[in-house]
């Protein structure tokens, strides 16, 4: 018995399979996401107090969208290549076009 065999019969066992491990990467992700987007909306309230209205809507189904629109135009997205905002130059990128926007 090969290692993906093994690994599925002990997952019969359990009363799971391929299918909950998916399920529960996929809870994984969102969690991830849900919790990006709040440290993401908390540092941009506190750069701009009072002067932006910051929204998100989850995808239940799918993962994989992250996207920051400022003034219309994407400025960052997830989907395109650009990751979650997790570093301070991707954050700086949305920073400076939300300051364009507002001038």
């Amino acid at each position: 018995m090969n290692r993906r065999q093994v690994q599925e019969k002990n997952d019969r066992r359990k009363g799971g399979g391929r299918r909950r491990r998916q399920q529960q990467q996929h809870h994984a992700a969102q969690r991830q996401g849900g919790l990006l987007y709040q440290q993401l909306k908390k540092e941009l309230e506190k750069e701009f107090p009072g002067k932006l209205e910051i929204s998100g809507e989850g995808t239940p189904k799918v993962t994989g969208w992250f996207e920051v629109t400022v003034a219309g135009k994407l400025v960052h997205s997830k989907k395109n290549g650009d990751g979650f905002v997790d570093n301070a130059t991707k954050l700086q990128k949305i920073v400076m076009a939300i300051k364009a926007a507002l001038v």
